[in-house]
């Protein structure tokens, strides 16, 4: 099965988002993106699936004040089949940011701004 991510990005400093993905708990992705971006892996689909978008080592020292660096999910498929822009907003964020309070769930958001899966 190939699945694509199509991920925009918003960078601060000449720095970006790092980014993981695993597919399955294999990582098949872990890097810095510094412009909007395609991503394509393929996998042995399984009867159940598991997709997980992470975005670390983010550090709030590291922007300037009114910019941000984050990553948005702009749309995912599955063999060429997109999903519809409301399911990207049915999935769970949850944040790992130790720089402030946050919800332990955040819901109906694509914008990855927090480190966090």
């Amino acid at each position: 099965m190939k699945v694509t991510l199509l991920l925009s990005v918003k960078t601060a400093l000449n720095k970006g988002p790092n980014i993981r993905v695993r597919i399955n708990k294999q990582l098949v992705h872990s890097h810095n993106i510094l412009s909007n971006v395609q991503l394509d892996f393929e996998f042995e689909s399984q009867s159940v699936n598991q997709l997980t978008i992470e975005h670390f080592d983010k550090d709030p020292s590291d922007i300037p004040a009114g910019e941000d660096i984050a990553c948005i999910i702009d749309a995912i498929k599955f063999n060429g089949i997109e999903l519809h822009r409301n399911m990207l907003y049915t999935g769970e964020f949850y944040p790992n940011w130790q720089y402030g309070d946050v919800d332990n769930i955040v819901h109906n958001n694509c914008y990855l701004g927090y480190n966090g899966v």
